[in-house]
C-alpha cells in the first residue's frame, strides 16, 4: 500500500497517477478490471481484460447521487449504510468525496465469481485506494472550476510536444473584464461565471485538456485538430458565454471572452513559451474589440510586434 501512495503522489499528471493507482489495484487484488468515473471532471479510467462496462458504472453512479438527494446533508454517512450488494453480483462501487461532502466519481472494481469475496486485508486495501484517488483528485484539480490544475495540463503538454505524428492546436482563452463585475457584482457573481464558463468548456471541449491558468485565463490542449476545427470550436465558446446574462439592482452583464487560437509546434522544448502564440493571439482580440476570436498569424503585422514585445 506504502507503493501505491508513493507513486500516485510522484506524478505530476493526475491521469497518469490515477491509471496507475487502479492498475496497482487491479494487479495486487487479482482484479479482472478497474473502472474510475468522474464526469463532472470529465475523467474515464479503466484498466484490465474485463471492467464492468461504463453505462453501468454510470447507473451505479445514478443510485449514489439518489441516496444522497435522500441524505439530509449527511452524504458519507448515508453512502457508508447503503444497501450491501449482492453477494453473487462480480463488481463492487465506492464513493470518492470531495472533502467528504461532495459526490465527485466512483470507483467500482470487478472480480471473477471464482475468486471469491474480498478478504478484509482486501477491503482495507480498497479503502487505501479510495482514499488515494480523493487525495490525487483533491490536488489534481481546481477547486473552483474541477477543471484539471496546470502540473498535469503542463504533463500532456509536453507529451504534445513530443509527439511529432498527431496535429495538436492550443487555445488561450481570457474572460473580459472580470475584475469590473467582481468590483461591481460582487465576487460571488465572478465565481459563478467561472464555473459557468468552465462548464461550457468541458461541454465544448471534451474529451480535450483543459486548465484555468489564472483567475480569469484558461488554456486547451486539442488532440488530432486543426486550427481552422480549433476556431469553429472557439466561436462556439464565445456564443454560449454570450448566452448568460446577470443582474444586480439596475447593473446587467453578458459576459464575453477572448480566445487565442495557434498550432503547437512538435518538438518545442521550452514549456513557457510553447502557449506565447495563443496568447498573443488573445491579447489582438482584446485589442480588436474583446469577445472574439483571433488565430495565430506569422504574417499578422500586430501580432508580429506584440511576439516581439
Amino acid at each position: 500500500m506504502k507503493e501505491l501512495g508513493d507513486r500516485a503522489r510522484q506524478h505530476n499528471g493526475c491521469y497518469e497517477a490515477l491509471n496507475e493507482t487502479l492498475e496497482l489495484c487491479r494487479k495486487h487484488l487479482t482484479l479482472d478490471g478497474a473502472v474510475f468515473l468522474s464526469p463532472e471532471r470529465n475523467l474515464s479510467i479503466s484498466v484490465g481484460p474485463n471492467p464492468l462496462d461504463l453505462i453501468e458504472v454510470d447507473l451505479l453512479l445514478e443510485s449514489m447521487q439518489d441516496i444522497i438527494a435522500e441524505s439530509d446533508g449527511n452524504v458519507a454517512e448515508a453512502l457508508t449504510n447503503r444497501p450491501e450488494p449482492d453477494p453473487r453480483d462480480r463488481s463492487r462501487a465506492w464513493p470518492i468525496l470531495e472533502e467528504g461532502k461532495k459526490l465527485v466519481g466512483i470507483l467500482v472494481l470487478s472480480r471473477a465469481v471464482t475468486v471469491g469475496k474480498l478478504s478484509e486485508q482486501d477491503t482495507s486495501m480498497v479503502g487505501f485506494v479510495v482514499s488515494t484517488i480523493e487525495y490525487v483528485m483533491e490536488r489534481g484539480f481546481d477547486s473552483l472550476t474541477g477543471l484539471i490544475n496546470w502540473p498535469g495540463f503542463e504533463s500532456s503538454l509536453e507529451t504534445a510536444c513530443l509527439d511529432a505524428q498527431s496535429d495538436y492546436s492550443l487555445m488561450y482563452l481570457d474572460i473580459d473584464q472580470l475584475d469590473v463585475v467582481n468590483d461591481t457584482f460582487g465576487r460571488d457573481t465572478g465565481d459563478e461565471i467561472l464555473r459557468s464558463f468552465a462548464d461550457i468548456l468541458r461541454q465544448v471541449l471534451s474529451p480535450h485538456m483543459v486548465t484555468r491558468v489564472t483567475s480569469d485565463s484558461f488554456a486547451a490542449l486539442l488532440g488530432n485538430c486543426s486550427v481552422e476545427e480549433a476556431e469553429i470550436l472557439a466561436q462556439d465558446i464565445c456564443q454560449k458565454l454570450r448566452n448568460l446574462e446577470y443582474a444586480s439592482g439596475a447593473h446587467n452583464y453578458k459576459p464575453s471572452v477572448s480566445v487565442g487560437v495557434a498550432m503547437l509546434m512538435p518538438n518545442e522544448k521550452d514549456l513557457r513559451s510553447v502557449l506565447v502564440p495563443a496568447q498573443v493571439a488573445c491579447q489582438a482580440a482584446k485589442d480588436r474589440g474583446r469577445g472574439r476570436v483571433e488565430v495565430y498569424q506569422s504574417t499578422d503585422i500586430s501580432i508580429i510586434r506584440r511576439m516581439d514585445e
